[in-house]
Parts: C-alpha cells; structure tokens; sequence
C-alpha cells in the first residue's frame, strides 16, 4: 500500500496527524478499558482521512505478535471505536470527529517478505 502525500490537503494531513497523535496518547495511558486490549503493544503506522474528513482509516500493528492475534486486535479496537471517539473528542477540536475505522498494517510483513526475496536472488 502507498501513500501518495500529493493527493492530500493540508487539511486532511493536519487532521490525520493530530489523530495519529491523539490515539498513541490514549494508547499509552491506558485510558479505556477492553480487556482484549489490556497492555497490548499497539503501533498507528498511520492514519488516512477522506477529503470531506468524514472517515479516517488508521493503520495498526503490534510489536509482539502471536498467531491470530493482529486480527483480534483490529476487531477489538473496531468494537471499542464508539469509547476511543469519546476520549479522541477530548483530545482534539475538529468540527465532526471523523467515522474511525481500524485496519491492519501489513507493511512490515511485506517489507520481510521482499527482504527474503531479494537475499534468494542474491545467494
């Protein structure tokens, strides 16, 4: 998946941003309780927003993954979205807090998948 900077406003790059750093506050402190959730190690790799601001898509991963797990989290945090909109709405000002939906971020899976490839064609 590439993200393409050009195609942003400076509005949308402005919001995403503060989302971005808005959740990895509510992240870090543990501020909402799901015991799915309870002292997981979540990574935003990134947020993307629609032009109108009406929907943002943010981009998670764990540090420490087990079988299975990636998926659970991404479900729970999809589930949890109506408390983390609470507590985003108290972090930001944005005129109509933004539809959150929550994604896997398959970057780094592919990122070693290319590593591998690449030392194959190397040996």
């Amino acid at each position: 998946m590439t993200y393409q900077l050009e195609n942003y406003s400076s509005r949308q790059l402005k919001a995403s941003e503060n989302i971005r750093k808005a959740l990895a506050e509510i992240f870090n402190s543990g501020m909402f309780i799901d015991e799915a959730l309870f002292e997981k190690s979540i990574t935003i790799s990134n947020v993307t927003i629609s032009a109108d601001l009406q929907n943002a898509t943010i981009f998670v991963s764990q540090l420490i993954k087990k079988d299975n797990d990636e998926e659970k989290l991404v479900e729970s945090l999809n589930l949890s979205v109506p408390r983390i909109r609470q507590l985003l709405a108290k972090k930001i000002y944005l005129k109509r807090l933004p539809n959150l939906t929550f994604k896997a971020d398959r970057g780094m899976e592919k990122s070693e998948i290319i590593a591998k490839v690449i030392k194959e064609i190397q040996n």
